[in-house]
């Protein structure tokens, strides 16, 4: 036997420089735990997808066996084993592995090429299939697997009859003929399945038994994993991030009802004995909590980071003692950990080494912690006359009344207060002999005075500082030790709150500090912070009175103009005090700040809308602060006084929030359309593509389109040029209105099919380059059912599409995943840049606003997908289109805490994709950039995605049907010139080098050009900065053309004149500035006297 003593905190035992730490492409990693066989218990095996790495620690593509100790284990040092298996499966396999009851080791291939489940021997001497069909495309079809993201797990034998195989299987959807768990639907992805395989034979070509769906089963090839109970509880694991669905999800062994759900871990692995459930997230961190009946106690979750935090995890497991295994592709390390838990482990065998046993002893006394008084005041210490402060109360017990020997029960200490200056413990020795300090309490040997089990209280005496502060808070967690056990709940917390005067600070949002013009009731978000008695002004111990105070000392500052440029001044986002958010009232009618309250999201908003939309855009500010800003150092006895007559104090910070202009100034349009007139749609090709043409089938395209002509039972689209919106109770947009247009164009598609689809379509004799923006007005309607219902799925999630420099004879579409293609057409042929941006919100594939840049023409092998270039989701764009007044389908009631929106739609938005600097590529909605900008794919106008023709189009990337109220409008789209195109970056002639050295008084030509403009164009030559931001200006040039060549000669006289050189043509457009040529200015010598 061996025992190990622990001090209750988790330790690296592995070293990482040894020769099997050291990975270049680590995978899935699984340890024997059965006892029964001597020289297989406590063997580790590890996948490595990519050969490579440095001597000693190189490793081939395949699977390695390795002792306990991490020596190899079948004498073939560096060489992996299967590689053969794992040719065609790229940085996919081998990937997640587990050990079966009968020794045997399951490792899965994750990549769609290769896509299998594959069971070795224990000495990976050879291998069958557990599943029939390598390949996920084929498999999927047959309804046998997907591609197996997560870890595979069999119970039972084939010997027994009993054979069960469970899968974690992201890439399959679920079949008709499973019993389904709850919310699984057939076609539901991101699955559990559960294959009966009974007496086999293997490989099995049957589908599951049993599926269960994670969650956003519309969207495949998400995070999934699995594991059962040692109760037979079924664990998934979904790794979400952001938290959009819960990460653990515990089933009772039928998988027909849900027990536990978390929206704060990521799902893992339990150990042998059901006593943690363990997990790594995609940074490596480590979560283990305890399991009580199958079930994680939250009061005992904690975690460690496991440093660097450089992604992705690729597997865990447990060994028999309680060890965790994780292996990382990031770090490129295999790595053991220890719990910190003192254990006795005991190993026996008999001489034939078959039939193995193997003990765990833990200490016979466990430790628990609960906060019996959570809540502790500083009870108005800082008051004339003081108050006594309230502490609060943890009880540390142990589940004994007589102690053989003293045990010390360590403890960690978080959380915002800090130890000495905000609090202290109750030091010393309690009358029952229980000594406390700041990280540990001693019980002594003996009996509980009394009687029952031995416990303490431990108190959190508040001091006086901060003054004035905000609620602060203390949290123990047991850390275990030599002769105890931290058992659960092993953490606790207490609150302290402050009660000293009121003090209140202004600050900036963390998202909408702008409002739009464009937007009516739109508005422009700050915080007050409340510091100090959140019971409100003019309490004391003893005499407390909650009460409510308002606020109306504003100091507004800035730009803007009121109510010239805004009518709804400083106000609650939730007026009622609710969390409610709702639109702003107009006028002042100050911010009330209730009892409790410690943050108040505050806005101003209403902004005027300008009518002339031929004005330069001039964006105002408003700097909102307290009255009493300008005091330099603020004192609580320099109070302001509230409307009901209390008296606060203020900082005096101030935040500033902008208000962006609706206006777009004189354009330089290059071709426009209102896209009112039914009869142009025969100047327009439509280009249709749906998943139910079938394998090998090519886009439909209509030349010189027949308006609101499907043309075929399979093109499930309505595109109607000229639409009447009032027909969809669609008011008009400012433009239309001015104009008195009352049509649009109108785009749709899936209303009957069931099919992933997606239409566009091209004006015809179009192709624009240089440096140009798209622009348009666009109406995006949510489905119906989508409105206020977060739970409705992939249905809500269709997508407005549009692109610049197309070919204009292809159809730029996706579907949602690559197996959504599987057995029908599949997207061909995609150019240009274009656009997605979704109705709903939680795409994926693609993202709720998605760039995508298509590699070059032809690129017919597209699986299915298209990757996305840069993307963002709706929630990151919900300070833009805040709900209210935007629609939003990702809440059901917009709150200050869960707020939802930043979806663009049910309104008129104004749409601009900006093409700068030759290569530079925006995206504004309502003149904010929603998405990263990126380049085009740099190459001649003539060869690249540089130049071409606009698109505009509609997307549904899901075969989930909506209906009629799903469609967006598109309305007064043009094409305008910002500014000239530079061909030719600055340089000196004759070989356009962009740096030279030249002796004093030398005399250079430099020379740019520049085309694509309106005439005149203009050229400036400047002295500039490196980071080539002019200066000086030194020569201009004007030619009543398109195009033109500035050249400059310059003669080097002085220090001066070495610089750098830029080049910047403009016309009515804009400007645009080259690049540098420095120039180094090698002196002469010069006479001394």
């Amino acid at each position: 036997f061996v025992t190990k003593i622990g001090n209750g905190t988790p330790a690296l035992i592995s070293t990482d420089t040894d020769q099997f730490s050291v990975w270049n492409s680590p995978r899935g990693v699984a340890v024997n735990q059965n006892p029964g066989l001597g020289h297989l218990f406590g063997r580790i095996y590890a996948g490595n997808s990519a050969a490579g790495g440095t001597v000693p620690n190189n490793k081939g593509q395949g699977l390695y066996a390795l002792n306990a100790d991490q020596t190899e284990a079948l004498g073939k040092g560096a060489n992996a084993t299967a590689t053969s298996t794992f040719t065609n499966s790229g940085a996919s396999g081998p990937w997640r592995m587990r050990v079966a009851p009968d020794n045997t080791l399951l490792v899965d291939d994750f990549s769609t090429a290769a896509a299998a489940l594959w069971q070795f021997q224990p000495d990976l001497s050879n291998s069958n299939l557990v599943l029939s069909i390598i390949g996920q495309t084929a498999a999927v079809a047959a309804g046998i697997h997907g591609d197996f993201f997560g870890t595979p797990l069999l119970t039972g034998s084939l010997a027994q009859s009993n054979l069960v195989l469970w899968t974690a299987d992201s890439g399959m959807a679920a079949p008709g003929t499973a019993t389904l768990g709850p919310g699984t639907a057939a076609g539901s992805y991101n699955c559990i399945f559960r294959y009966d395989i009974g007496a086999g034979p293997l490989p099995w070509n049957s589908p599951p038994n049993y599926a269960y769906t994670m969650g956003l089963d519309g969207i495949p090839e998400l995070r999934t994993e699995m594991t059962l109970g040692k109760d037979g509880k079924i664990m998934a694991g979904f790794g979400r991030a952001n938290l959009s669905n819960p990460n653990i999800q515990i089933l009772d062994p039928p998988g027909m009802t849900i027990l536990y759900t978390s929206w704060q871990s990521t799902g893992g692995a339990s150990d042998l004995y059901g006593r943690f459930l363990a997990s790594v997230d995609i940074n490596n961190g480590v979560t283990i909590a305890n399991l009580t009946n199958g079930i994680p106690d939250e009061g005992s979750i904690f975690g460690f980071t496991n440093a660097p935090t450089t992604g992705n995890s690729r597997g865990m497991d447990w060994d028999a003692a309680n060890n965790i295994y994780v292996s990382s592709s990031g770090q490129g390390l295999l790595r053991i950990y220890s719990l910190g838990i003192t254990t006795t482990c005991v190993t026996s065998n008999d001489f034939t080494g078959t039939n193995g046993s193997f003990a765990l002893i833990l200490p016979p006394t466990a430790a628990t912690i609960v906060a019996t008084t959570p809540l502790a005041s500083q009870n108005y210490v800082n008051n004339t006359p003081p108050g006594i402060p309230i502490p609060g109360v943890f009880r540390i017990s142990l589940d004994a009344n007589h102690l053989e020997a003293p045990v010390v029960v360590a403890f960690a200490r978080a959380g915002t207060a800090v130890i000495t200056n905000n609090y202290n413990f109750n030091y010393g020795t309690d009358p029952n002999g229980v000594i406390i300090s700041n990280s540990a309490v001693i019980f002594p040997a003996g009996d509980m005075p009394g009687g029952g089990n031995w416990s303490v209280g431990v108190l959190v005496i508040p001091t006086a500082t901060p003054v004035s502060g905000s609620t602060l808070t203390v949290s123990l967690r047991l850390l275990g030790g030599a002769n105890y056990l931290a058992g659960a709940p092993a953490s606790a917390a207490v609150s302290i709150q402050n009660t000293g005067p009121q003090l209140l600070a202004v600050s900036a949002a963390a998202s909408g500090t702008t409002m739009y013009r464009g937007v009516t009731n739109d508005y422009a978000k700050f915080v007050i912070t409340r510091l100090g008695d959140t019971n409100g002004p003019g309490n004391s111990a003893g005499n407390v009175t909650p009460k409510p105070f308002t606020i109306t000392n504003f100091t507004y500052l800035g730009t803007a103009v009121f109510p010239a440029d805004y009518t709804a001044q400083a106000q609650r986002i939730d007026p009622a005090g609710d969390g409610v958010i709702h639109l702003p009232t107009d006028g002042a009618p100050g911010i009330v700040i209730n009892p409790g309250d410690l943050t108040v999201t505050c806005v101003v908003g209403n902004p005027v809308f300008h009518a002339n939309l031929n004005a330069r855009p001039t964006n105002v500010t408003i700097t909102v602060a307290f009255t009493n800003a300008n005091i330099a150092t603020p004192v609580f006895g320099t109070n302001l006084t509230s409307l009901q007559g209390d008296a606060y104090s203020v900082t005096t910070a101030a935040t500033t929030l902008t208000e962006i202009d609706n206006t777009v100034g004189p354009e330089v349009v290059l071709w426009s359309n209102s896209l009112t007139n039914a009869a142009d749609s025969v100047n327009w090709t439509l280009t249709f593509a749906a998943t139910n043409f079938g394998p090998g089938a090519l886009p439909a395209v209509f030349p010189n389109y027949a308006n609101a002509s499907p043309g075929g039972a399979t093109n499930d689209f309505n595109v109607t040029f000229g639409y009447p919106i009032g027909n969809d109770s669609v008011a008009p947009s400012a433009v239309m209105a001015a104009n008195g247009w009352p049509n649009a164009l109108k785009m749709t598609v899936n209303k009957s099919s069931f099919a992933h689809a997606g239409v566009n379509v091209y004006p015809q004799g179009q192709n624009f380059f240089g440096n140009y923006a798209l622009r348009f007005n666009m109406y995006l309607s949510l489905y119906d059912f989508a409105l206020n219902n977060p739970n409705i799925g992939s249905a809500a999630r269709e997508f407005a599409a549009f692109g610049v420099n197309h070919r204009g004879t292809n159809c730029n579409w996706r579907t949602d995943a690559a197996a959504a293609a599987a057995g029908g057409m599949a997207p061909t042929n995609s150019d240009g840049i274009w656009f997605a941006i979704d109705a709903g919100s939680g795409g994926i594939t693609p993202a709720d606003f998605d760039a995508i840049r298509p590699p070059a023409l032809p690129n017919n092998a597209n699986p299915g997908t298209l990757n996305d270039l840069v993307s963002n989701t709706a929630l990151s764009q919900n300070g833009v289109f805040k709900h209210p007044p935007f629609e939003a389908m990702n809440v059901a009631s917009s709150t200050v805490a869960n707020p939802g929106g930043g979806e663009p739609v049910n309104k008129w938005v104004d749409v601009s994709v900006e093409i700068t600097k030759q290569t530079n590529v925006s995206l504004f909605i309502n003149r904010s950039a929603v998405l990263t900008s990126f380049t085009l794919n740099n190459g001649s106008l003539a060869t690249s995605y540089t130049n071409g023709t606009i698109m505009l189009g509609y997307l549904d990337p899901s075969r989930d049907v909506s209906d009629n109220s799903a469609f967006v409008y598109y309305s007064n789209v043009r094409v305008v010139e910002l500014s000239p195109y530079i061909l030719i970056q600055p340089g000196v002639v004759p070989s356009l080098t962009n740096n030279a050295i030249v002796a004093q008084f030398s005399t250079l030509t430099f020379t740019s050009s520049a085309a694509y403009a309106t005439g005149p164009i203009t050229n400036i030559w400047y002295r500039g900065t490196a980071a080539g931001t002019p200066t000086a200006p030194l020569q201009t040039n004007s030619v009543n053309a398109t195009n033109m060549t500035g050249t400059l000669t310059w003669t080097f006289n002085g220090s001066v004149d070495g610089t750098n050189y830029i080049s910047v043509f403009s016309d009515a457009a804009g400007s645009v500035t080259s690049t540098v040529v420095g120039v180094e200015v090698v002196l002469g010598p010069t006479n001394k006297i």
